[in-house]
């Protein structure tokens, strides 16, 4: 949440016009970013997988109201990070 906070224009980065717009620009490499996604969303399935148990109501509920938000926040957080000093993050080449 600090990084947020200190680059708040990333909440930007949840309009889904962005979404429409990669996919017109490069729909090649929109297809294979929407492939990390899907890894991305279903790893944190893991998270709750033990809930199983409890139900699917149960397993709704948390993906809502605990699970979601928090990876919003991580990733946006991560987002942020990397557009308030981006050398820092960068990939060393070799």
């Amino acid at each position: 949440m600090a990084n947020i906070a200190g680059n708040p224009a990333i909440i930007g980065a949840l309009n889904p016009l962005w979404a429409v717009r990669f996919f017109l620009l490069d729909p090649a490499l929109a297809f294979l970013a929407l492939g990390s996604v899907v890894l991305a969303v279903t790893g944190a399935e893991t998270l709750y997988a033990d809930m199983g148990h409890f139900g699917r109501k149960a397993i709704g509920l948390s993906w809502l109201t605990l699970v979601y938000p928090c990876l919003t926040l991580n990733y946006l957080g991560q987002g942020a990070l990397l557009l308030a000093i981006p050398r820092r993050c960068a990939i060393p080449s070799s």
